[in-house]
């Protein structure tokens, strides 16, 4: 990798946000594997500042098991922006090739129209039957891979959310002990239809930094992560403040620097010339994981 693209590549790892305004100024052919060259947290970031849709065309234009890297790298609320640019048959291609548990937790929230909770909320998450003991329910969340831990919900036999309980709680808390005794009952819930400007201005996110959400029968289905609403608030150029409710904020493109924009447009065109194939091809994020 010479010089000029890795000041290219440091340079949109510093300013996604600029770095995507002359990004989506690219053909989709140069720009997907310019991202790919990324490192895997620079390239989410990137990806959070780009439109939904070129970055859905992006990952058209590459290869089946490239595309799938990119999408896995990404967090559940920007897998969803772009899957949803696709039609029906190309998010079953993309989907057919990635892990059976990631592809059916997605499966799952696309069945949820945009702009809902249900569209918003990540799984797996942290939950266990309300019949199991302390030291059952710590065996279960250790195995969980990915998602929420620090909240740990406790559902009856048909799946309907009845608790909840911190991890710090749960490791502290004798290990015979019914794990029913210790969590809290009243849990307060999203439901999945609902829309994003109501979710966004629940009362409940000045105490939480997680909300469970639940079907229409109270099943529970997926929780919301506080910073994952905030970057989907960010992409939709829509805020929350205290009192004030939904308002419209400054679009992205305002804030984009003239001169930084200029400087990366000139250090990419290096990139791309002079960096080629080996750029996007040489490992450079393949060493290091979020």
């Amino acid at each position: 990798m010479n010089l000029h693209t890795r000041l290219g590549l440091a340079f949109a790892d510093a300013h996604p946000t600029e770095a995507a305004g002359v990004l989506a100024k690219l053909p989709v052919e140069k720009a997907a594997p310019l991202l790919l060259s990324l490192q895997p947290r620079a390239m989410e970031r990137l990806l959070e500042q780009l439109p939904a849709d070129f970055a859905a065309e992006c990952l058209l234009t590459l290869e089946r098991s490239a595309a799938c890297r990119l999408l896995v790298s990404l967090d559940l609320e920007l897998q969803m922006r772009v899957l949803r640019r696709l039609d029906a048959r190309q998010r079953d291609e993309l989907l057919r090739d990635l892990k059976p548990e990631l592809a059916a937790t997605l499966r799952r929230v696309l069945r949820y129209p945009d702009d809902t909770a249900g569209a918003l909320m990540e799984a797996p998450l942290a939950s266990v039957p309300d019949d199991i003991s302390v030291r059952e329910a710590l065996k279960r969340v250790r195995r969980l891979r990915r998602g929420l831990k620090f909240y740990v919900y406790v559902v009856n036999s048909q799946e309907q959310l009845s608790g909840v309980v911190t991890l710090h709680e749960l490791l502290n808390a004798p290990g015979a002990r019914p794990i029913s005794d210790i969590m809290v009952r009243k849990v307060v819930s999203l439901r999945a239809g609902e829309t994003m400007p109501l979710v966004a201005q629940s009362p409940y996110w000045r105490n939480y930094n997680a909300l469970p959400v639940t079907d229409q029968d109270g099943v529970l289905v997926g929780v919301i992560r506080q910073r994952n609403l905030r970057r989907f608030l960010d992409s939709r150029q829509i805020l929350t403040g205290p009192g004030s409710g939904v308002g419209v904020v400054l679009s992205v493109g305002e804030l984009f620097s003239v001169t930084a924009g200029q400087l990366l447009s000139t250090l990419m065109s290096a990139a791309l010339s002079g960096g080629g194939r080996g750029a996007a091809g040489d490992g450079y994020n393949d060493d290091r994981r979020r």
